[in-house]
């Protein structure tokens, strides 16, 4: 059996892109690997939401190429957990 370490235990992440392919293997290492909360961000809310679902946490819907967008998601982010 393999031990899972847990270097990011109690941590908040957001990966962007994470509703397929390296994105979502990156939320999935960062949850099983001990972060408080992964913020799921994918343009295709459904694949975010699967994903999310998959390692109980949040999805948000965001398209990277918007700036403002992005930071409103950060800024939302950071004062619900007052950490990012």
């Amino acid at each position: 059996m393999r031990v899972v370490e847990r270097r990011f235990a109690g941590q908040i992440a957001l990966v962007t892109g994470g509703g397929s392919g390296i994105g979502a293997a990156v939320a999935r290492r960062l949850a099983a690997e001990g972060c408080a909360r992964v913020h799921v961000a994918d343009i295709a809310g459904d694949n975010a939401d699967a994903v999310a679902g998959e390692i109980d946490s949040t999805a948000h819907i965001v398209d990277v190429t918007n700036v403002a967008a992005v930071d409103r998601l950060v800024d939302e982010i950071h004062s619900r957990s007052g950490r990012l």
